[in-house]
This record gives structure tokens, sequence and C-alpha cells, in this order.
């Protein structure tokens, strides 16, 4: 009588309030990189007024490139450690489950 909805309500709230949570994540970093695409955009031409400025656009942009190329490198290669680490640990314990106890009393 007090709450003006029914518990299939807040049910559905509930079950979707992970797949908003995510949307709005996407949206933040769909924005986040449009204003930072927005800002080189602005920085490149104002570099464009003098050489030294451009010089300095370009070279500040080369790096920051490199960087992310670098970032990404470093990002894959800690997966590809993860995922080995993984897979020799099954394997050590899918040898120590297939190896025959054996005992001996010499």
């Amino acid at each position: 009588p007090d709450k003006p909805w029914t518990s299939g309500q807040v049910y559905f709230l509930r079950f979707e309030t992970a797949v908003l949570y995510s949307l709005g994540l996407q949206l933040s970093d769909l924005l986040a990189r449009d204003l930072k695409r927005s800002e080189s955009v602005a920085r490149f031409l104002l570099s464009c007024t003098n050489l030294i400025s451009f010089s300095q656009g370009l070279i500040s942009a080369l790096l920051d490139e490199l960087g992310d190329l670098i970032d990404r490198a470093s990002a894959r290669a800690q997966q590809v450690g993860k995922l080995l680490a993984r897979q020799l640990v099954e394997a050590h314990s899918n040898a120590r489950r297939q190896a025959p106890f054996t005992v001996s009393l010499m």
C-alpha cells in the first residue's frame, strides 16, 4: 500500500541494473574518446600557426601513438602470461592425477 511499484517491477529494475551500468560505461568511454579526438584536432590546428608549435605537436602525437602501442603490447603480454601460467598449472595438476601411486619398501 505504501509502495507504488510491484515486486515484478523491482525485480526487473534489479535485473537491468548491470546492463544499464555497462551501457553507461560504454557511453562514457565513447564520449571520452570523442573528446580526446576533438582535443587533438584542435591542438593540431593551433600548432599549424608556426613551425615550432607544429614540430612539437607532431612529436607529441608520435609519442602518444608509440605509448599507446607499448601499452597495448604490455597488456597483451600480461594476458598471454596469465594464460600460459593457467595452462601450466592445469597440465601439472593433470599429470599428478594421472601418475600412478607407487610405494617402495626397499
